[in-house]
């Protein structure tokens, strides 16, 4: 008996094979008659054309990053400036000394290679700003590439701060925030090195602070250094602004490296904000870019109610603003009510004005 079994087994395995495959090749052809769009996973003899399958939420191919840089090339056509983003290099005028921020770049979606170059927001945004007065910027992280270089959305953050510092005079307070990962390290710069030396100055951050902040201590230019969102925004200002405006950044730079979304970028830097008794506290974002629908989303609004959950009956005003990339679309801005203040509240108000 256990003889025949034996013998019998490698055909039993066999005829499991068998239907295992047949079956699967059953279910592969009815999904594909109950999907007709898709490829149809099915083996058929002769290739047949298909519908092409709609691209994924998360793809990046080459037909959205060419828009994209045409996107990007739109900065140098001759158009009015009223509600978009002006070109690299415009001069911040002040009635004193006007200053001219430092053109620089990042790099797009998957560590492509090709660099885009950072615009400034337009002047009627700026002057909205200035405006309401706020005398605190809490800049957010927007992340880092796989090598640890600062994104696009990051690096436009930290750009359009310095832009904003710049025309409140360097007198509000900055506060950086965005986490790193103990995992990944670059080479640090002089910027870099500043501002981390001016994140360990600035003492410790309570109880929870990260392994990888605990461990490193102040590096070296050209060394490998784990560099948080919050120092990359840093030393992104630091890169736009002339020599003598730099110590006015390190002077008023706050940092939280703990935060690794939005609500907690919220919730850590309540704590600044009421240690420095502020009044007014601008979030300084940036649009989310669906990379599926090509289609902006107000990250700042979003921004905006974190904040105001954790405020909690915080003695200070809120508001928030966020400039596209695109010339063609309008800065999202939203400001709570405060004395001396009397323009437009929100960019909704503005766009319900223009279309009347």
């Amino acid at each position: 008996m256990i003889s025949w079994v034996v013998r019998a087994m490698p055909r039993f395995s066999t005829l499991l094979s068998l239907a295992a495959l047949t079956g699967a090749a059953g279910c592969r052809a009815a999904y594909a008659d109950q999907h007709p769009t898709r490829r149809s996973l099915a083996p058929t003899s002769t290739p047949q054309p298909q519908a092409q399958a709609p691209i994924a939420a998360t793809v990046m191919n080459d037909g959205h990053f060419r828009a994209w840089t045409r996107e990007t090339q739109l900065r140098d056509a001759t158009r009015p400036l009223t509600s978009a983003r002006a070109a690299p290099a415009v001069a911040v005028t002040r009635e004193d000394d006007p200053v001219e921020l430092q053109p620089l770049t990042c790099r797009g979606w998957r560590q492509r290679r090709a660099e885009a170059p950072l615009g400034e927001c337009a002047q009627p945004m700026v002057e909205r700003v200035v405006a309401w007065r706020p005398d605190a910027l809490v800049v957010l992280g927007g992340g880092l590439q796989r090598d640890g270089q600062a994104n696009c959305a990051t690096a436009e953050r930290g750009f359009i701060a310095a832009q904003l510092f710049v025309a409140l005079e360097s007198r509000p307070l900055l506060v950086f925030t965005g986490h790193a990962s103990r995992w990944i390290r670059r080479r640090v710069d002089e910027a870099d090195v500043r501002c981390i030396r001016a994140r360990i100055a600035q003492g410790p951050l309570g109880e929870d602070v990260p392994v990888w902040a605990r461990e490193q201590g102040e590096p070296d230019e050209r060394e490998l250094y784990a560099v948080s969102e919050a120092e990359s925004l840093c030393s992104v200002m630091l890169r736009a602004l002339p020599e003598d405006r730099r110590d006015a950044v390190i002077e008023r730079a706050r940092f939280d490296v703990r935060a690794g979304d939005t609500v907690e970028n919220a919730r850590f830097t309540k704590a600044f904000l009421l240690d420095a008794e502020v009044e007014r506290a601008m979030v300084v974002t940036s649009p989310f870019i669906h990379p599926g629908t090509w289609r902006y989303y107000p990250h700042a609004d979003r921004a905006l109610h974190a904040f105001r959950a954790v405020r909690r009956g915080a003695p200070y005003a809120l508001g928030a603003m966020a400039c596209p990339r695109s010339m063609k679309r309008a800065p999202w801005f939203e400001f709570e009510p405060v004395d001396g203040y009397e323009g437009a509240l929100s960019s909704r108000a503005v766009r319900a004005d223009r279309d009347e």
